[in-house]
């Protein structure tokens, strides 16, 4: 069982998103959500920022409302390929390796609709070929060039990814790249539904200390007789936690650790 901090009832403290450059990388599965808010009724634009690496062409399912977009009759997804691809369905080619700007608009599609009304929509990024990463997309209202939203890997609804990528290799990356940030006196707890046939269980909790500490946790009301957390040694962090409730002092916003996947 897997819970993060950020998901929890968070007191005397806050959620940290990590900042700076983070990416994701698609091998056969996962995906990438976010809920935005347009303005007003009209046409909308998106920029698409993705690298291909090595990949010549690559499909990857891009939804509006839970509706593809596509650029092509040929593939059933939006069509990415680079300077090295001779296929006369590539409409622009980037260069390899490279992080780029992709803007799609709504003119560029045969299928799907940047035609968007006032209020909340939602974007999804998901592999249908995979191998490729992606960073930012900025939903741009065609009619003033205004920037309307701007989603990142970190403020993702829901980020599944083969990797999540910090590009500040002093900054702490968790699980999803949200944490839960407490100062002095700060606690977090979850709520779990643990099954009948579960006994017992082993706590691991993922942080990132400024200095060695001493928390306390709690199991059903009941203070466990030992809880005590030390800075770990070597290049290696602690893995997720899957305890119910913690509190400890304020964490360092550093270091680095693995991301994988994160809860919505």
């Amino acid at each position: 069982m897997l819970v993060e901090g950020e998901d929890g009832v968070i007191e005397n403290g806050s959620v940290y998103n990590v900042e700076g450059f983070t990416s994701f990388f698609f091998e056969g599965s996962g995906r990438a959500f976010w809920r935005f808010t347009v303005p007003e009724d009209g046409e909308y634009m998106l920029r698409v920022q993705t690298n291909m690496g090595d990949q010549t062409e690559r499909g990857q399912h891009i939804r509006i409302d839970g509706v593809g977009l596509r650029n092509t009759n040929t593939y059933g997804e939006f069509f990415f390929c680079s300077t090295n691809s001779t296929n006369s369905e590539c409409k622009f080619k980037l260069q390899p390796d490279t992080w780029e700007w992709v803007e799609i608009h709504h003119s560029d599609l045969v299928a799907g609709s940047l035609m968007l009304t006032a209020g909340e929509h939602t974007l999804e990024i998901a592999p249908s070929w995979g191998w490729q990463s992606f960073s930012t997309v900025e939903v741009v209202q065609v009619s003033t060039g205004e920037v309307v939203a701007t989603l990142t890997p970190a403020n993702a609804e829901e980020l599944i990814a083969a990797r999540i990528e910090c590009e500040d290799p002093d900054a702490f990356c968790p699980s999803g790249l949200q944490a839960a940030s407490l100062d002095a006196g700060g606690s977090v707890t979850w709520t779990l539904e643990v099954p009948d046939n579960v006994r017992n269980g082993l706590a691991r909790i993922f942080y990132q200390p400024r200095r060695p500490l001493l928390g306390r946790c709690w199991s059903m009301g009941s203070r466990l007789p030992s809880c005590r957390s030390r800075r770990p040694r070597g290049p290696r962090p602690p893995k997720p936690s899957r305890h119910a409730s913690s509190s400890r002092r304020p964490p360092r916003r550093c270091g680095s650790a693995p991301a994988r996947t994160r809860s919505p």
